[in-house]
Order: structure tokens, then sequence, then C-alpha cells
């Protein structure tokens, strides 16, 4: 700041006149420490904006790692015959009558995943529905686009996200969901709705969901599920 001789009022550098009552200033009287204060202000006024972009997009890197999808399939799919064994079993299962049983349906997670491959995948509109199968326990991944995909050259561009499930069979038909995520970032308990309600509309609205439904009871063992069904 420099300081008029005249009326003593403290004025900005860069000013050649006071502000308040106008004499020129003793532009003598700067000092190295006035220079270098005057230095820093004019370097943070002119970048000022890139800062602030700087900071965003280092704040914004956590965030888009933490919420990039998860696309790689959970486990390997089947062939076309395994899609049509899932899809007869879930009819089945539709159409049993009063007092019909159909006790342990085995599915591999190589036969469930056939079955979301292509048709479930279309019907539900999303990229991807893969499932693993573990011992006593069971995920579901699910993936969607958010934006796009658009088609650059021989590419494909767009944002992902994916939402997944970790269950575990209560005995009977009881399912309790253990974890959830989004992305690479794992749900709280409190929100673990925000992924296994996307998920399990789409498994509702499915024209299949009744069979599945009917299901008395559930097991899970590495790489197979068991299923009984008791109208």
């Amino acid at each position: 700041m420099l300081t008029c001789s005249k009326c003593g009022t403290e004025n900005p550098l860069g000013r050649v006149f006071c502000t308040k009552c106008g004499a020129k200033l003793d532009l003598g009287r700067l000092t190295k420490q006035d220079l270098d204060s005057q230095v820093k202000v004019s370097w943070l006024a002119t970048h000022w904006k890139n800062l602030v972009w700087i900071l965003v997009i280092i704040l914004l890197i956590p965030v888009g790692l933490a919420f990039w999808a998860r696309s790689q399939p959970l486990a390997g799919s089947g062939q076309k015959q395994d899609e049509r064994y899932v899809e007869s079993c879930l009819k089945q299962m539709m159409n049993l009558k009063p007092g019909q049983i159909m006790p342990n349906v085995q599915f591999t997670d190589a036969q469930i995943n056939a079955f979301f491959a292509e048709g479930r995948a279309n019907a539900w509109k999303v990229d991807m529905v893969s499932v693993g199968l573990y011992q006593g326990y069971f995920t579901v991944r699910m993936v969607t686009s958010v934006l796009g995909p658009w088609k650059v050259k021989s590419y494909e561009v767009g944002l992902k996200l994916s939402r997944e499930i970790t269950s575990v069979p209560m005995g009977g038909p009881r399912i309790e969901v253990r974890k959830a995520a989004i992305g690479h970032l794992p749900l709280p308990k409190p929100m673990v709705s925000l992924a296994l309600k996307p998920i399990l509309a789409k498994a509702v609205a499915d024209e299949y969901w009744k069979g599945i439904s009917r299901a008395s009871e559930i097991k899970c063992e590495s790489g197979r599920i068991i299923v009984t069904v008791k109208p």
C-alpha cells in the first residue's frame, strides 16, 4: 500500500494519484516488500480461474475413480443350450400346479450368465447382467450406460455405471443383501438400496420373475445354485 503524504490515506499499489484528495503519490517510497506483494496479487488475479479448475479436477479424480464402472463379468458364460435350459426350468416353475414339487433344480453360473448374456440384457435394456455363485452367497452385477455410447472412428465411447449386490440365502426363500457397491465404491448399509432397487426393479418386471419368485428354498455353492420349488 502507498500512504498519501498529503492526507495520509492508504492507496493500493498501482495508483498514481490519491483516491481521496487527488494528490500525486510518491512512488519513490515503494519498498521491495510492497513490490513483491503486488507481484503475488497480480499473479493470483491473472491465474485464479486456472487454480480453481485445477482444484476441481483434483477433487473429481478420486470421485471418478470410485464410481468407475466394473464392466468385467463375474463368471464365464455358457452356450445357447444353457440359456434354453434355464428358460425351460423357469417356465416349469411358473406353471407348477398346486401340490406339485420341483426339487433340487441346479444352475451353474455359466448357465445363468448365458441366460442373461443377450436375451435378458436386451429385455432389461442394460449393457450387462452377470452373476457369480460362491460358497454360501452370490453376487449380481448390472452395468448400464449413463451417457452414450457414441462411435468415434472404430471406437465406442460413453459413460457407464455398474451396480453390484452380494446376497446370502438365509434358509427357505429368504435372501439377505450383505454388501452393495456402485462402481468401485462400497456402499454403507443405509445406502444399499441405491444399488439394490435398480436391479430388483428390472428383475421384478421380467417375464420370468414369477418362476424365480416361487422358489421355496435356495442354496448356494461354489459355481452353482440349488433351488427347490413347492407351490
